[in-house]
């Protein structure tokens, strides 16, 4: 980007940015004709056909993301609960305490008529009961008590109208005259409070305090992230006025003169740090005395295949894979640093250079370099030799040193192998993630390996292809028996082109959104928006990978499929509110 106006922070991540877009086609939704659906960076949106046209640019906002406040109160976006916030909160505020008002004066009326109405209802039938009740006299009693206390009820509401010449008649004939007036009466007020709700609906906006980004159903549609205008933002920051959208259409950014506009949407913890990109959390490595640079590397961030699906053509050959949820792990056969035992004058010459800081170049080396075990989860290190701090976590239990000391002695000298570790804490009831038991009984659980890389002596990594993933995994437990139930092989959905995979595509226009869309609803090569079918639980599938075939970037793209994205976003509510935990998976992506 080559303004600076719209800039990325250090913490930037493309999941959880504003985008500058095109809109693309706008699609027809069955039985809607003010609405219809585009895709912006492979979501769907529902728009107003008479607000939002093909080849429009405009600022989109991803899913899950949380805005500046300032941003939606300048534009009156809050919902009417946190109206204050907004604007025009003194033009509004009127209209918010009298629509109050209202409301609790129809609420009161419905109670008087519908106690009134009960009241009648029993004096109209009084005498035949005390006729069916014979000579009970324990019955008659009982039908006197209640026939007092709804003449009490009546003159409660109606008072001064009656007196000890008054009949049953004059009571239930009172009291519907006074229901008819007053429901004449609350008929007006319903049309007050239909008024006000009307014009509040129009002077606000649909955001909660929190400012979060997140989707809603509309038409039959899942509508996902937010699109506004550039005279919306400069009601923010004026100086966008000055920025022609056009010639950065495509860009993506989170920062406007240097003030922070979007993040990720936290719920959890209200003062926490945001999620470092793949180089920051690489970092990490260095602070760690034994590790070799560039020997290890964490796992990259999937890219969203929805945002860059402009990158794959017709005729790119990819292969489509599982996603599992569970929790990252690493393990590597890599070169690390195995202290050694310096002569006790070699040792004080040591500690002399690392207390002055004098004669570095001539520090004496106090170890040796070779291949040992690196396990880790997404962002830790989990070899105590390594990191000394390291615990079990959110767990309780360190399962990826588990994984780590099982696998290890079958990786080759610079082998680092990635994948998912799924079902239940071992030896416990607790699952890794809730539901997702995978068909593991309890205290049991498996690893899927989705990925391998080869560390050569000169420091390169090679990527391996998903097949030769697949099949290293399928040898090791067909040649490893005692391993079946606890290592499982990549499921390879689809090799092939995209072109092959949906040959009815028209490869002349709105081709990426077209197969994109085709992708999403596709139950009969992915089961994507199915329930799933490894799980004896009722949960949703959480999606599929994308990878280029033989493509030596290292980068995948995952899918999620939109009932599983819904879950997602019950479950941050549910955190918000302190009704479920964060896991240790979603403690790490989130910082």
């Amino acid at each position: 980007m080559t303004n600076n106006i719209f800039t990325k922070s250090d913490s930037f991540k493309s999941e959880y940015c504003c985008s500058i877009i095109r809109v693309g086609e706008v699609k027809p939704i069955d039985g809607k004709d003010k609405i219809g659906y585009t895709l912006v960076n492979g979501e769907t949106i529902v728009v107003r056909k008479d607000q939002v046209k093909e080849g429009d640019v405009l600022l989109y906002a991803s899913n899950e993301t949380q805005l500046d406040k300032d941003f939606l109160g300048a534009n009156n976006l809050f919902e009417s609960s946190s109206y204050q916030l907004n604007s025009n909160a003194n033009e509004v505020e009127p209209y918010i305490l009298k629509n109050k008002e209202l409301k609790a004066e129809a609420e009161n009326l419905e109670k008087v008529i519908k106690k009134l109405f009960i009241c009648s209802k029993f004096l109209i039938g009084y005498d035949s009961a005390v006729i069916a009740a014979g000579d009970n006299e324990e019955e008659k009693s009982e039908l006197e008590t209640r026939l007092n206390n709804s003449r009490k009820t009546i003159s409660k509401y109606i008072g001064g109208s009656f007196n000890e010449d008054s009949t049953l008649i004059d009571y239930v004939t009172t009291a519907q005259k006074y229901c008819a007036e007053k429901k004449t009466q609350l008929d007006i007020i319903k049309k007050e409070i239909d008024e006000t709700t009307d014009y509040i609906r129009g002077h606000v906006g649909f955001f909660n305090k929190t400012g979060r980004v997140r989707s809603i159903r509309l038409g039959g549609i899942q509508s996902m992230g937010y699109l506004f205008t550039l005279d919306e933002l400069a009601k923010y920051n004026p100086n966008v006025n000055n920025i022609s959208l056009n010639q950065y259409v495509g860009e993506d950014f989170d920062t406007i003169e240097d003030k922070l506009f979007i993040k990720a949407y936290v719920p959890f913890v209200p003062e926490r740090r945001q999620v470092s990109k793949v180089e920051k959390r690489n970092k990490k490595i260095e602070q760690f005395d034994r590790m070799v640079k560039g020997e290890f590397s964490f796992h990259y961030d999937t890219q969203m295949f929805a945002r860059c699906i402009n990158l794959f053509k017709p005729t790119d050959k990819v292969v489509i894979s599982n996603k599992l949820h569970g929790t990252s792990f690493i393990c590597g056969k890599l070169h690390v640093k195995t202290p050694i035992k310096l002569p006790f004058h070699k040792w004080v010459w040591n500690k002399f250079v690392g207390l002055t800081g004098l004669f570095k170049a001539h520090r004496i080396t106090d170890y040796v370099v070779e291949y040992g075990n690196v396990t880790s989860s997404r962002t830790t290190i989990k070899n105590q030799y390594i990191n000394k701090n390291v615990t079990g976590g959110y767990y309780g239990a360190d399962i990826w040193s588990e994984y780590g000391d099982l696998i290890y002695p079958f990786l080759d000298e610079g082998m680092t192998v990635y994948g998912e570790i799924c079902g239940y804490i071992t030896n416990s009831q607790k699952m890794i993630q809730k539901g997702y038991d995978y068909g593991c009984d309890e205290g049991e659980n498996f690893l899927m390996v989705y990925r391998i890389t080869t560390t050569n002596e000169d420091g390169s990594k090679k990527e391996w292809n998903v097949q030769d993933v697949y099949n290293w995994t399928k040898k090791l437990i067909t040649e490893h028996i005692e391993l079946e139930k606890r290592i499982q092989p990549i499921t390879i959905f689809y090799h092939g082109t995209l072109q092959d995979l949906y040959p009815d595509l028209s490869l002349m226009e709105h081709w990426h959104e077209n197969v994109l869309e085709a992708m999403r609803n596709d139950k009969e090569h992915f089961g994507m928006e199915k329930k799933e079918p490894l799980c004896r639980n009722s949960v949703w599938r959480e999606g599929i990978v994308i990878r280029k075939d033989d493509d030596d970037l290292d980068e995948a793209f995952k899918l999620k499929c939109m009932h599983f994205l819904k879950a997602e976003a019950v479950l941050m509510d549910d955190i918000a509110n302190g009704k479920e935990e964060v896991s240790e998976e979603m403690a790490e992506v989130y910082g």
